[in-house]
Formats: structure tokens, sequence, C-alpha cells
């Protein structure tokens, strides 16, 4: 598909996609957060290989993830059952660690 641009969004329009191949995201930098710029661009490809690149800040995520967490709660669960695994298996949840950091 040739790389075209999509005429301009209208504020309040409703608009039909072709379904989602691929949900990306860079992540949060605090420090540019902290002086009021977008700190994460948000980059949706369709199955179509139309993209679209949304810069969000940090705050903007976390309402994001609220919001899916409360339209996805048994997922959210899992998901935050294997982060915390994956974390035990790195090391990351050690007890002593936490020991150390409180010193």
């Amino acid at each position: 598909m040739t790389a075209r641009k999509l005429p301009p969004l209208l504020v309040g329009g409703v608009y039909k996609s072709p379904l989602l191949s691929n949900v990306d995201f860079t992540a949060p930098d605090i420090e540019r957060e902290l002086q009021g710029e977008a700190t994460s661009l948000l980059r949706l490809t369709f199955a179509n290989e139309t993209g679209i690149e949304v810069p969000v800040r940090a705050f903007q995520l976390q309402m994001l993830m609220g919001s899916l967490m409360r339209i996805f709660p048994q997922q959210a669960l899992a998901q935050l059952r294997f982060c915390d695994d994956d974390d035990r298996a790195d090391g990351k949840n050690d007890p002593g660690r936490a020991r150390r950091k409180s010193h």
C-alpha cells in the first residue's frame, strides 16, 4: 500500500476502521512529563497497513490502563499475576532487596 495521507479527522466524528493488527507504545519519560511535554507515542497499525501515531502523556496512559482494567478485570488480574511471576523469576521481588532499599 502506498503511503498516502488521510484527510483531517473531525472533532466529535466517528470513523469505522479495519481490525487492529498491532498496538505499540514507547515508554513514558517522567522528566519530560514534568516539563509538560508528551512523553509517549501510542502506535496503532490496522490490518490494511494504515498506521496512526498519537502522542500521549503518562497520566493519559494511566487513565487508559484504569479503563481497560475496569472493562477486563479477569485479564488484568491474570496479567498482574504473570508479571509478578516474571519478577520473582528475575529476582526483582526478593524480600531481601526490599529491606536493603529501606536502609
